[in-house]
């Protein structure tokens, strides 16, 4: 009779050294956050994004971090409100979206998750609706 309790073997648990930064560069845009990144951090981060991909968008970025991005990556946009960086994709797709919100405060979230929309290739149809209440 097999006892249930005991353990099969295997093999010990080795740790492995950490994996490099790697890009998917499957058509995916390339997505990171600005937050407690230096300038020139995120500078070189949207560098290294547009070499594997056609789109990147970069969150949480402030004033500054956003100014320099402009300058330095003048086919991109900068909404302070949404506190996003935004190279547009090459292509995107005809898509209905519905952005809702409860209410005013939620705008900046619901302001991101439209270039979010927009970095995937979808943007010609998209309806931000930020406050409910007002409907």
């Amino acid at each position: 009779m097999e006892n249930r309790n005991s353990q099969p073997d295997t093999p010990a648990i080795t740790s492995s050294p950490e994996p490099e930064e790697t890009f998917c560069t499957s058509g995916f845009p390339g997505f990171f956050c600005a937050a407690g990144k230096t300038l020139e951090q995120i500078r070189r981060q949207v560098y290294n994004l547009l070499e594997e991909h056609d789109a990147v968008l970069a969150s949480s970025v402030d004033t500054p971090a956003g100014n320099l991005l402009v300058t330095a990556f003048p086919e991109g946009e900068y909404d302070p409100t949404a506190r996003v960086f935004l190279i547009r994709p090459l292509e995107c797709r005809d898509e209905d979206v519905f952005i809702l919100a409860s209410e005013r405060e939620d705008l900046p979230g619901a302001l991101e998750a439209k270039y979010t929309l927009t970095a995937c290739g979808i943007e010609s149809k998209i309806l931000l609706i930020p406050d409910l209440g007002d409907l």
